[in-house]
């Protein structure tokens, strides 16, 4: 593939907006040649903001066969990936998936299959690999900094879920606080520890007022011996502040993580007063920097950037793309066998996760 990467974008929310969109842009290799949503003003939002001239559609299946794009990029609602990505590699299609890439192991496997029988690249989007703070841990734990890994352990209070896009409020369908919103700690915890042994417990609450399972406290035995947890609530009516806290602890060092203001602490025995203040010193020039450079709000989406252009570059041949399905699959069993202790998610086993709704481009 020597020429530019045509690439049709299918799903045009708030994600594709303002990451997948401005990421595609970014790479000289790549145009976007097809917006792709069943409600046309969105389409027309994202073309218009970024005076593009490619053509939208409200079907994908017109979006394949009038375009032939090179890769499809899905970013709608998750339980419609499995079934648009197969759709989409028929038609001969490569194609990168935002989470959840598939909402069963099941699905991830047979798109996998389908995708190295027409010789295709099939990407997932999990995009917080590429986080700088998640690089840099990512990177202390393969040179041997901290040890060996004993635990990982992540807290992260976010929104309640009204200030979400609605289709996500469909709990039955979006699976929400799991498959939407847990899925990037729960791939951190994977990605850093590798594949699980078994699920120690999964405590789910049900906040009757809002209608949906809010909060989650999870700990997983991992294959190679450590022990991971996360804490996740989606509930602001319970938690007044949102933040990101991950622990790693290890044999050698620690380290600790906060989202923002952006922070990675390593540590061994006390910590001393003088490296907390040169911490948060540093924490704050950082930040400063990207304010007065004007790269704070692109430096926000920053992994996707790098997601999307580490997947054009496997396209062209230049090295293998690290997400790929093969390699998430740990991640997506892992969903799949906590999914299974979320009572909310089993109650209505006729709810079919994977099955096209009225949101289908």
């Amino acid at each position: 593939m020597s020429r530019e990467i045509r690439v049709a974008i299918v799903g045009c929310g708030a994600i594709a907006r303002h990451a997948h969109v401005p990421a595609w842009l970014n790479n000289r290799e790549a145009a976007i040649v097809a917006l792709c949503d069943p409600e046309t003003a969105a389409a027309d939002i994202i073309r218009d903001r970024h005076k593009l001239s490619c053509q939208t559609y409200r079907s994908l299946d017109d979006v394949l066969e009038r375009e032939r794009p090179d890769v499809v990029d899905i970013c709608s609602p998750g339980y419609l990936h499995v079934e648009q990505a197969q759709r989409s590699l028929e038609a001969g299609s490569h194609v990168l998936v935002e989470k959840p890439p598939a909402s069963t192991a099941a699905g991830a496997e047979h798109l996998a299959r389908l995708a190295a029988s027409k010789n295709l690249k099939l990407g997932a989007i999990f995009n917080y690999r590429y986080r700088d703070l998640i690089v840099q841990l990512k990177q202390l734990s393969v040179e041997g900094a901290l040890g060996d890994l004993v635990k990982v352990y992540i807290t992260h209070h976010g929104p309640l879920i009204f200030s979400e896009a609605p289709w996500l409020w469909n709990e039955k369908k979006s699976k929400y606080l799991v498959w939407e919103f847990g899925i990037h700690f729960l791939d951190i915890l994977v990605h850093l520890l590798g594949p699980h042994e078994r699920v120690l417990h999964v405590l789910p609450f049900e906040q009757p007022a809002v209608g949906h399972t809010t909060d989650l406290e999870v700990s997983i035995a991992f294959a190679g011996g450590a022990v991971g947890r996360l804490e996740i609530t989606s509930d602001s009516l319970r938690h007044s502040t949102h933040f990101t806290h991950i622990q790693a602890y290890g044999t050698g060092m620690d380290a600790f993580v906060r989202w923002f203001p952006p922070l990675l602490r390593t540590t061994a025995g006390q910590l001393t007063p003088m490296k907390a203040i040169g911490d948060e010193l540093k924490a704050a020039w950082t930040i400063g920097q990207k304010l007065v450079s004007g790269t704070f709000l692109r430096e926000r989406n920053i992994s996707h950037y790098r997601t999307i252009d580490a997947y054009v570059d496997w396209l062209r041949g230049r090295g293998t793309y690290p997400v790929r399905f093969e390699d998430i699959l740990p991640t997506i069993r892992l969903l799949e066998e906590i999914g299974r202790q979320v009572p909310s998610y089993v109650r209505d086993e006729s709810a079919e996760a994977e099955r096209p709704g009225a949101e289908a481009c």
